[in-house]
C-alpha cells in the first residue's frame, strides 16, 4: 500500500501546519505562506529557531540564508533568503514549537522507513533555490 503524497508532521489549525512529501521536502505553511525545505535543511531551521526562542531578546541568529532576529517589544523577524516574516513573539513561539515537533516527527517518520521505497524526484529546497542565479544565461 502506498502512503499518501503528503504526511502531516505538525498542525495547529488548517492554516498553520508542517508536512513532508515524497519529493523529500518539508513544507512549512504559516497562514498564506508556504516555504519548502529539504529534509537536510529543516533540522537546521529547527535548531536555529530553538536557539532564538530560548534566547533573551534582542538577539540575532544566522545559519546560511536563514536569519532570526528577536526583539523585546517588537515583532520577531524570520528571514529566509529574500522572504521576511514578521511575527509577534507569541506567534513566533507557536511556529518554533511546531517546527520542533515536526523535526522530531520527521526523524521518527524517516526512521520507520518513511517514503524510502516510493518514487519521487526531489525538488530543490528554499536554500538551494537561493544559491541558483536568478536569470538565464541568454
Amino acid at each position: 500500500m502506498q502512503r499518501p503524497f503528503f504526511v502531516t508532521l505538525a498542525q495547529l489549525d488548517p492554516q498553520h501546519f508542517i508536512a513532508t512529501c515524497r519529493n523529500a521536502l518539508v513544507h512549512v505553511t504559516w497562514g498564506r505562506v508556504t516555504v519548502r525545505f529539504t529534509r537536510d535543511e529543516f533540522p537546521r531551521l529547527a535548531r536555529l529557531m530553538e536557539f532564538a526562542t530560548n534566547a533573551r531578546p534582542p538577539a540575532t541568529f544566522r545559519d546560511g540564508a536563514v536569519v532570526i532576529t528577536t526583539r523585546p517589544d517588537e515583532d520577531n523577524e524570520l528571514q529566509l533568503g529574500p522572504l521576511v516574516l514578521l511575527l509577534p513573539r507569541d506567534e513566533f513561539q507557536r511556529l518554533s514549537q511546531a517546527v520542533q515537533d515536526a523535526a522530531r516527527g520527521l526523524g521518527q517518520f524517516l526512521a520507520q522507513g518513511g517514503f524510502r521505497d516510493e518514487p519521487g524526484e526531489p525538488e530543490p529546497g528554499l536554500l538551494e533555490q537561493l544559491r541558483k542565479p536568478g536569470f538565464s544565461r541568454n
